[in-house]
């Protein structure tokens, strides 16, 4: 309802309360009404990461097939721990495992080479960067994404060179992969002979 006087806008904010711990089923710590309508920065903060880590993170993992394992059980670790995974098997760099989603995620080649696994060819440039050219590479491969996956850059190029990045803000940002589609017309390149494949792992010489 439109609200007209302060108890209605609590109202308000009670029922959409009521909606995702009952409805949805979302757990809430420590947070009312009252918190919101006052302005509880901190709890508000929060309550929106709570939100994003369920909708975004946990149901977009859910979307995808890649979020099982190879025997097609989904996996029941944390959200972090998933998207993790679900990172580590889109990417496949050899010689290269995915450990976190900040420090290892600074040179650009990591965000550039889940671009192009997304949509093959998009961004196949990713196999000639470098690590010096950090901030070039990520604002590269971000705007790719933006422009033909509609990954908004919800955080800086400038932020995820940083080796003090936040962690919450990277997993919101590479989430949105989860569920990204490459849009009609995108500037896609040959990735080379269709009868070769590139072959690693354990035993390859």
């Amino acid at each position: 309802k439109k609200p007209r006087m302060h108890a209605q806008r609590m109202e308000n904010v009670e029922i959409a309360l009521q909606f995702i711990t009952q409805k949805e089923k979302i757990r809430l710590v420590n947070i009312g009404s009252g918190d919101i309508g006052g302005g509880n920065l901190k709890l508000i903060l929060g309550l929106i990461w709570t939100l994003i880590l369920h909708y975004q993170i946990s149901v977009g993992l859910l979307k995808t097939s890649d979020s099982a394992t190879p025997s097609g059980q989904k996996e029941s670790g944390s959200p972090k721990e998933n998207l993790l995974n679900y990172l580590e098997r889109s990417i496949r760099l050899p010689g290269r495992k995915i450990r976190n989603v900040t420090t290892d995620w600074n040179d650009g080649i990591l965000i550039a080479t889940l671009v192009d696994s997304v949509a093959s060819g998009l961004c196949p440039e990713c196999d000639e960067m470098l690590p010096e050219n950090a901030l070039q590479n990520v604002t590269h491969a971000m705007t790719l994404a933006e422009d033909w996956l509609c990954v908004p850059q919800v955080l800086h190029p400038t932020d995820m060179v940083n080796p003090n990045v936040d962690e919450l803000s990277m997993m919101t940002y590479l989430s949105q992969f989860l569920t990204a589609k490459v849009k009609p017309g995108a500037p896609l390149k040959p990735t080379g002979d269709p009868l070769l494949v590139k072959v690693f792992g354990p035993g390859i010489q």
